[in-house]
């Protein structure tokens, strides 16, 4: 039985964790046992502990933040202790921003190392964060993908997995859809949409580009639907004016 131990920001249930969510779910018990630790309590340990996975909440600051470099020393201590108990045979690392932990962690107690790249960054955020540091690292697109190896990654420790989707949580609801229809009483036609923070990385922008296109090319009536529920006002007002 190989035990994985899973470093995880916690909290609000988000992009990544709900992938280190599906990821666990899906393990193979009989192979493989998953232990997650989180710097912050919430939803996303509330779900894990709710199908059988350990989960444990330490409170951690970010790894590169002046208040952080001065309590880095207890922060780390306290998890490679919690770490060390759960006798790891690979320790992964959900969030970008806690590879300085992953790191010092796994080499602490001589345990291979793996991260996840979701955030798109600049060559310099890939150096200032160690990012080509753990043994293997899983890109989720191969625009990730080429960051790394642009910034010096060695191609045989790159491994693009896409994101995993569970199809049913976005199978169409009559009740999802008169909430639509309620809340947007104009709407004609198919509704197509897209949900998420507003920000650069999410292409909302695209989206809206191909919705002109299609609008243009006489598409019919059909409704476009920009959800979001956080948003960065100076890039908006940048982009929407």
């Amino acid at each position: 039985m190989k035990r994985i131990c899973y470093l995880s920001r916690g909290g609000l249930v988000n992009g990544s964790q709900r992938q280190l969510f599906y990821l666990v779910a899906g393990l193979d018990r009989r192979r493989y046992t998953p232990v997650v630790i989180c710097r912050g309590d919430g939803l996303f340990v509330d779900e894990l502990r709710g199908i059988g996975v350990e989960a444990h909440v330490i409170p951690l600051r970010s790894w590169r933040s002046l208040p952080a470099r001065l309590a880095r020393g207890l922060c780390t201590r306290r998890l490679t202790r919690r770490v060390a108990d759960c006798s790891p045979n690979l320790i992964h690392c959900s969030d970008v921003w806690m590879n300085g932990y992953l790191l010092h962690v796994a080499g602490k107690l001589g345990v291979p190392s793996a991260l996840s790249f979701r955030t798109p960054m600049s060559h310099g955020d890939i150096l200032k964060h160690r990012c080509t540091e753990a043994d293997a690292v899983v890109a989720i697109s191969p625009r990730a993908g080429r960051q790394l190896l642009a910034a010096g990654m060695p191609e045989g420790k790159l491994h693009v997995v896409y994101d995993s989707v569970d199809l049913e949580r976005f199978h169409p609801r009559l009740a999802a859809l008169r909430m639509l229809r309620t809340n947007f009483p104009h709407a004609r036609g198919p509704l197509l949409g897209m949900v998420g923070r507003l920000s650069e990385d999410k292409k909302q922008m695209r989206f809206l580009h191909a919705a002109a296109r299609l609008i243009r090319a006489g598409a019919g009536e059909v409704t476009f639907l920009v959800i979001v529920y956080w948003f960065s006002l100076n890039w908006a007002r940048a982009q929407f004016g």
